[in-house]
């Protein structure tokens, strides 16, 4: 018997990582990839990455992703600071 997923739509996905990246800019934080992971209620990066491996999902996280992963490019990751999102 396989797991119900947590996230049940691309919709739901696109529009809760949206809320992340805006809430993160809204206290001038860092963009993570694993903070969306968090986000989308998932456990982690490694979780992500599953997700983008499903064909209804794949375009939705690939497109959510490069926004946390340009940040950390940007050098602002030396004020990173692990604090729990919340919805």
């Amino acid at each position: 018997m396989a797991r119900p997923r947590i996230i049940e739509t691309p919709e739901e996905a696109w529009e809760i990582g949206q809320g992340y990246f805006g809430k993160m800019r809204a206290e001038e934080r860092p963009l993570t990839v694993t903070g969306l992971a968090l986000a989308l209620g998932l456990s982690g990066r490694q979780s992500l990455i599953e997700y983008e491996g499903r064909p209804e999902f794949s375009d939705t996280i690939k497109a959510l992703r490069p926004n946390a992963n340009n940040t950390l490019r940007s050098g602002y990751s030396a004020q990173m600071r692990l604090v729990p999102y919340s919805r």
